[in-house]
């Protein structure tokens, strides 16, 4: 009976432990292969704890279709475009709690289109266009509560898009451009209470435009120009308390262009411009504008020998 009972346990523990994996999908595409449409839809609910799907388009293979959906919690989707392959589409959908989308473009790939979508709450999106990979675009939109988005642009690529909603509260979003990469745009939308948004622009990335857009109350934004030039940034925050940081540092973060606004009550804006020895020279040329109504605080720092800088400061 004893030995009964511990077969009978092990099996249960088995059962448990398949019921909370379900289904797993991976497709792949590569080697000169074009213009093909792939379709995946996976659900699970109850007892089940997730899905999985992989999609990989490789080796100058162009011109495909990929439509990936998945319901429930927990669900896993990782989509590459990677190996000089072009004008490729790829559509996730999650609907749940809990999901994880990754995106990736690599390797002189272009015109490529990757779009995420994510509802519920507590989602994460890590978005990166890399390795000499230009015209690009992802778009990640995520609507409920505690969702995350990640998105960079980096490895020398160029003439890139990011462009990022959120809707919901407790939101965050990091937008970095760093390594060489030039001429790229991200836009950043958030609406809500209690949201942070965090915009990097670093190692000698050029001629890029980043726009942060906030509405609700509470919300964060922080810009930092490393070592980059002839950058322009645009703060937009609707809302009452809400605080934006912008950093200007080392010494080759030269003639940049910076917006900051800020419409509501208690507002707080922070602008630092400033060699502080990152990289060596000072952060010079630089150009910024801070419009605030109602109650409001500004703080602008220009040290370390940063010099034929240009700050304007409009307080209603």
């Amino acid at each position: 009976m004893k030995k009964l009972s511990l077969l009978i346990s092990a099996a249960l523990a088995s059962t448990s432990a398949f019921a909370s994996v379900d289904n797993s999908s991976d497709v792949s595409i590569s080697h000169k292969s074009d213009w093909n449409t792939i379709s995946v839809y996976q659900e699970s609910y109850g007892s089940y704890y997730g899905n999985t799907s992989k999609a990989y388009i490789s080796n100058g293979s162009d011109g495909n279709y990929m439509d990936i959906m998945q319901y429930g919690k927990g669900n896993y989707s990782n989509a590459k475009i990677d190996g000089k392959s072009d004008d490729n589409y790829i559509s996730v959908y999650q609907d749940g709690k809990h999901n994880n989308s990754m995106a990736y473009i690599s390797g002189y790939s272009e015109y490529n289109d990757i779009e995420v979508n994510q509802e519920k709450e507590a989602n994460q999106s890590y978005a990166t266009i890399d390795y000499k990979s230009d015209y690009n675009k992802i778009m990640v939109d995520q609507k409920g509560r505690y969702n995350v988005s990640n998105a960079m642009i980096t490895g020398d690529s160029d003439y890139n898009k990011i462009k990022v909603k959120q809707k919901g509260n407790g939101n965050y979003s990091h937008a970095m451009i760093w390594g060489d990469s030039d001429k790229n745009k991200i836009k950043v939308k958030q609406k809500g209470d209690y949201n942070s948004s965090h915009a990097n622009i670093s190692y000698y990335a050029e001629g890029n435009m980043v726009d942060v857009n906030q509405t609700g109350n509470w919300n964060r934004s922080n810009v930092d120009i490393y070592a980059g030039d002839y950058n322009n940034v645009n703060v937009s925050q609707y809302g009452d308390h809400n605080m934006s940081d912008v950093d200007i540092l080392g010494g080759s973060a030269d003639h940049n262009y910076v917006t900051v606004m800020q419409n509501g009550d208690y507002s707080h804006s922070t602008v630092k411009i400033d060699d502080g020895g990152y990289y060596g020279g000072s952060s010079s040329y630089n150009t910024v504008y801070v419009s605030q109504t109602d109650n409001d605080y500004s703080n602008v720092n220009i040290s370390h020998g940063s010099s034929y800088n240009t700050v304007y400061v409009t307080q209603y």
